[in-house]
């Protein structure tokens, strides 16, 4: 009897614990998805995420949805994202077709809207035509460290801290 009682009490025990863990179970899996054994990745606003096949070479900035007609930022060197919208400086990259050496990204996911600048200056304009301040950009391997270590990214800490 004595055994029972304790493997009953084991059998609770392993249940709350999983409990416990699962409590983030709301929180949809793309926002922790670090990728597999050959892809790093990390999620911006969804369904724009950024991977790599080796942390460290070509970042690129896709969307998982596949209705979604606005093509890939390959080259991604800096990044935020910022009261939902997505800035992207890259190099070596593709703008309106063509390779270039560097290009500046604005994304908003929720207008289905990415506009893509072949200088510095027409970016900023169009933020300032925005009323956007020009935001701090990350580092996108530094940005993959913070995620990779706290399992989830939360862009609000991450301007508020850096």
């Amino acid at each position: 009897m004595k055994k029972i009682l304790c493997l009953l009490i084991m059998v609770f025990s392993l249940f709350a614990c999983d409990q416990k863990r699962g409590g983030n179970s709301h929180i949809d899996k793309f926002y922790t998805n670090k990728g597999g054994f050959d892809l790093s990745r990390f999620p911006l606003l969804k369904p724009y995420e950024i991977s790599a096949v080796i942390p460290g070479h070509d970042w690129i900035i896709t969307s998982i949805d596949t209705s979604e007609v606005l093509g890939p930022i390959p080259g991604t060197k800096f990044i935020n994202v910022v009261d939902s919208v997505i800035f992207v400086q890259s190099n070596n990259t593709i703008l309106d077709g063509q390779p270039i050496k560097k290009a500046w990204f604005v994304i908003i996911p929720k207008h289905h809207l990415l506009r893509g600048f072949k200088s510095r200056q027409e970016y900023l304009n169009f933020l300032s035509s925005m009323h956007v301040n020009d935001p701090k950009m990350f580092d996108v391997e530094e940005v993959f460290q913070v995620f990779d270590n706290k399992d989830t990214l939360d862009w609000q800490e991450l301007n508020r801290r850096y």
